[in-house]
């Protein structure tokens, strides 16, 4: 149960209900599991204090500060540095407790435990990347960029392999030269090889001039196929913005170009061939 309940008066049980109706991350947004355990996954939590009460002064504690431990104790609230258990250890269950003092004479007049389940560290799987072209042909020469949810380049060990945890979305960009690149989004759960297939393609650059002769970085570039059905992105920069370079198999393309909302613009046709 997250609330155990001392012997306390039936006052102190009318206070805490009313006072400490969300003791646990009282301005954040964690919940309870079915047995009214407090499902923790961050790494700092708030524990509230009535400082409004003109009879009582409250104090946290817990049970074990390997998990959660009592970092401030202002007189507005609590903080608590969690730990959280390895994978292979899983969930651990820790008591925070709640202690009312009387503020006349600092006597304890009661408490009020809360049970916190510190969710374990997702697991660490080992990802390795094989390349090859269509024919199924190994490309030995490529380049990997692996991004994690904050857009964030994630290092790669000596090996070429990496390290990523378990239940999160990374993507990764994989090209060679002489191929078009490939970028993709991939969540991993297990140690394991990700296979990519490269199709051969050629790079496509476009310098844009102004009508008075200036070059530009700013404008809107549209590269499509020559029956205007596929329209095919740029390479991103490290930043994962537009840059003025493609990568295309042999073929006839189509480009448009906007500059200032329109107020120039050009199109044309153009060939890839290796």
């Amino acid at each position: 149960s997250s609330q155990v309940f001392a012997s306390n008066s039936e006052e102190i049980e009318s206070y805490l209900d009313s006072a400490y109706a969300k003791a646990i991350d009282p301005y954040g947004s964690t919940t309870k599991n079915d047995d009214g355990q407090y499902i923790i996954s961050k790494t700092s939590l708030t524990l509230k204090k009535d400082s409004s009460s003109k009879l009582y002064t409250a104090e946290w504690s817990s049970s074990d500060e390997s998990l959660a431990k009592i970092t401030s104790n202002y007189s507005s609230s609590a903080s608590a540095k969690i730990t959280h258990p390895s994978a292979e250890t899983g969930d651990q269950t820790v008591t925070v407790t709640l202690t009312l003092k009387s503020k006349s004479d600092g006597t304890e007049v009661g408490t009020r435990d809360f049970v916190l389940l510190i969710k374990a560290q997702l697991p660490v799987y080992n990802t390795k990347f094989s390349v090859s072209d269509e024919s199924g042909k190994e490309i030995a020469d490529f380049s990997v960029l692996v991004k994690n949810q904050r857009n964030v380049m994630v290092s790669a060990k000596d090996d070429g392999s990496y390290n990523l945890t378990a239940e999160t979305t990374y993507t990764y960009t994989v090209s060679a030269p002489g191929y078009i690149r490939v970028t993709k989004n991939f969540t991993v759960s297990q140690n394991g090889t990700i296979n990519v297939t490269l199709t051969e393609g050629f790079k496509a650059s476009f310098s844009v001039k102004l009508a008075n002769g200036n070059s530009t970085a700013s404008a809107a570039i549209k590269v499509t196929s020559a029956d205007s059905t596929t329209t095919y992105e740029s390479v991103k920069d490290e930043y994962g913005y537009d840059t003025y370079d493609y990568e295309l198999k042999d073929g006839t393309y189509l480009y448009s170009i906007s500059y200032s909302g329109g107020s120039q613009t050009a199109s044309g046709e153009f060939t890839v061939s290796g």
